[in-house]
């Protein structure tokens, strides 16, 4: 339930941006679904996303780094990066740190779950990024509305 609602929030993103989204998937290692400035089909991305299957690892601070490395090509005024994750760091470098190093350049807003996103509301708290809560499909546009939002006014 949480994969397709995450499929639903990139699908989202990725009709209403277009090329200037990037899609990051990320667990012990980063997979680019869609690049910035490169036009990709969202139904493929989103198809691409849902054949994933989660292990268990998760490197939070990896993410940030791959998502940041994208946005660093963008050409837009404003720049978000957008996590969707409980943000429950199990491997790699500290995620506070790496959401703090990319609040420099971006702003950072989270999609946790809503029914488990005290990973993600401590580490909000940490870096002052953004939570918003996506407890199933119909919270998904509140939810990015949201994030993205309180990112702008941040």
């Amino acid at each position: 339930a949480r994969l397709a609602t995450a499929a639903l929030a990139v699908a989202a993103v990725a009709h209403r941006y277009g090329p200037a989204a990037s899609v990051v998937a990320f667990s012990d290692r980063a997979i680019v679904l869609s690049a910035q400035d490169e036009a990709t089909d969202p139904e493929r991305v989103v198809a691409d996303l849902l054949r994933l299957r989660g292990h268990g690892i998760t490197d939070v601070a990896l993410g940030v780094r791959a998502g940041l490395i994208q946005l660093r090509r963008a050409t837009a005024d404003r720049r978000v990066l957008v996590i969707a994750s409980d943000c429950r760091a199990n491997t790699g470098d500290d995620a506070a740190t790496a959401v703090a190093e990319a609040m420099s350049e971006v702003d950072v807003a989270i999609l946790a779950p809503g029914d488990d996103r005290a990973d993600a509301a401590t580490l909000a708290r940490a870096t002052g990024a953004r939570v918003a809560s996506l407890s199933g499909p119909g919270d998904v546009l509140e939810a990015i509305a949201s994030a993205l939002g309180a990112a702008a006014h941040g």
